[in-house]
Parts: structure tokens; sequence; C-alpha cells
């Protein structure tokens, strides 16, 4: 049987495309959104898929060439140029021997030009680091005949949770970055956070050169989505699912869950998981479908070309695979931080 279809709990990387599934609907109305506006805002609960939806998601749609037209009058040309997706709370290499001027352009700049000796980043600003890549880039920035260039930034709470002393170091940042859209004119601008930060970001529109006011709030999956999601990664991997099968699972990962022990992650944090109840909720979490799905398909025979009800029973428990995902996680904290087992179950469960 091929490779597992189902990532886990991590987000989606851009050439995994092929196994992403349930978002087609989000994925138009971002690319639209982000056509239009100059500056716009995605935001989401933690878990809910926004790295996945940005690399798996909008960068394709935004990238696919399309050829119009014949003979002379023939061209390709796509929606929209994206940028290597930037993040400003990268750690600092330890050859850096100048002083870092803005430590949050300087992570953005690592992404952006990740090429380029590091010790000549830290004192460029995010505008003079986009003019380079531009420079670099510029005949196939040219031969792709998009008219809007997009900058992505993601994980932007890293702006708060990274270096939060410094104050006036942000506010720079907000500075440079209004001046590199100034600059730039054809940039469009995306930042992706989580939404327990957004009041914090609040008091930093104003320097940039429009309010976030286009905003897109990603929910967690609906019962349907998730059903796409559990069963196309499968036939893309030539196994089906049994007539009821994956629509009892979509039920299961629904069951609320209110206050236990097992924790859940997707790619950048860990969430609680909490033990099951009978009532069903009106989403599935991304992270415990791609959870359970992996462990599903890790435990099942190889000759198994249909997943049955028994299959589900045995392998594709939802308590069992969120609780030893927990337990994996919990070793591997312990094994890297030396803290002990009580203490890190105490963390989790104030968090």
């Amino acid at each position: 049987m091929s490779t597992n279809p189902y990532i886990g709990p991590r987000a989606f990387e851009r050439n995994e495309t092929d196994y992403f599934f349930g978002r087609d609907e989000e994925i138009e109305i971002l690319a639209g959104q982000v056509m239009v506006r100059r500056a716009s805002l995605l935001f989401a609960q933690s878990g809910a898929g926004k790295s996945s939806l940005l690399r798996a998601g909008l960068l394709p749609n935004l990238t696919r060439r399309e050829t119009v037209g014949r003979g002379r009058r023939k061209r390709t040309y796509q929606k929209m140029t994206v940028l290597p997706i930037l993040t400003v709370g990268r750690g600092i290499p330890d050859q850096i021997k100048p002083e870092i001027e803005n430590f949050y352009s300087f992570s953005a700049l690592l992404s952006l030009l990740p090429q380029a000796d590091p010790n000549q980043l830290a004192g460029m600003s995010l505008s003079a680091g986009l003019a380079h890549h531009f420079a670099a880039e510029e005949a196939a920035l040219a031969a792709l005949n998009a008219e809007a260039i997009l900058l992505i930034i993601d994980q932007f709470e890293e702006i708060f949770t990274h270096h939060p002393d410094q104050g006036a170091q942000r506010e720079a940042f907000f500075n440079q970055l209004n001046q590199a859209l100034g600059d730039h004119t054809t940039i469009h601008l995306l930042l992706a956070i989580r939404e327990d930060f957004i009041a914090q970001l609040t008091p930093y529109e104003r320097l940039l050169p429009e309010p976030l006011q286009s905003r897109f709030r990603l929910e967690p999956l609906q019962p349907a989505a998730a059903l796409v999601a559990i069963k196309s990664p499968a036939a893309q991997a030539q196994r089906t699912f049994a007539e009821g099968v994956a629509e009892s699972l979509v039920d299961n990962l629904r069951r609320s869950q209110p206050g236990s022990n097992s924790v859940a992650a997707n790619g950048h944090n860990l969430v609680a998981a909490q033990g099951m109840k009978a009532q069903l909720g009106p989403y599935v979490e991304p992270v415990h479908l791609q959870i359970v799905c992996r462990q599903l398909w890790d435990n099942l025979p190889p000759e198994r070309t249909t997943i049955q009800s028994d299959d589900l029973s045995e392998f594709g428990n939802v308590d069992q695979a969120l609780t030893d995902f927990y337990e994996l996680i919990l070793d591997q904290a312990i094994e890297q931080t030396k803290v002990s087992q009580r203490a890190i179950r105490a963390w989790l469960a104030g968090n």
C-alpha cells in the first residue's frame, strides 16, 4: 500500500496539496480577498489549520499557471506572484557578528533571502530586502505576467511572543512594513495570526497604509468538509471507506470534548483535547482528524483496500489515538526539557 496520505499533527506543505481537502470554499474566499485588498488578516484559533490553508491551499490557487490566446497572442499568467512565506520569530544564527537592527525584520529576511549571508541582513530593512529579492528574480517575475505580488507573514503572533519586551522594535517593524508597501506598490500583505492575539495587534494597525478591515476567520472543518478530508486522501492512495464508515468517524470526531488529558498539536502548538461526551459538536478539529486518520492508516493490514467498520473500531478509536499522541508528546517533552512529568502535566492542565 502507498505512503500514508494523512500528515498527522503538523501543517501541510505546498508539495502536499494533492492530499489537502475540505477547504475549497475558504481558499476561494481568501484568494479573492487578498487579490482585491492591499492588506488582509487571516485569523483562527490554534489548530484550525491556518498554515495548511496558506501553503497547500492558497498558494497553489494563486500561482496556478494558465495559458490563454493563440499564436502571437498566446501568454501564460497567474493570479498573483507569491513571495516565500515569512515569519518574524526565527532564532538568531550563531555566526551573526554585527548588531541586528530589528529582530523581526531580520527573521523575515532570513525566510525571504535564504541564500544570503545572514551578516549582510542584520542591518537591512524589509523594503531593501524585497528590492534585493526582486532584482534577483526579475526575469522569472516578468515571465509570470502577474499584476500583483502577495507577501504573507505566517504565525504573526510571534511578534508579541518573541522578544516581548522589545516594544520599540515591534513598532519599528510595523513602520518597516508600511515603508515596504509604499516603496513596492504592487505588493499586497496578508498577516496570519492566532485570534487570541488580535487585541494586541489592534494598536499597531495605524502604522499600516490601510487598516486591517479585510479579515477572514478560519473555522474548524464543517462535517461535510471533514468527510471530504477523510475520504479523498484515502482515494488518492487507492483505498476506500465502506458505506457509512467515514461518516461514523466524522461523528466520533465531532463529539464535544470537555475536560480530560489528551493533547493534540497543529505543528506549532499543543492544544488540550478533552474526554468524550455523547453530544455532537458543529465542527471537526483538523488536527484531530489528521492524528486519528494517520494512526488508522498505519495500523491497517497492507492488503486492505476497503476500510470497514471493524477497522474503525480496532484502529480508529478517537480517544485512544489522541491519548497515544498525548503520551508521545509528553515523553518527547520530558526528554527534551528534563522537566518532570508531573510539572508538564500541570502546565498542560493550566493551558
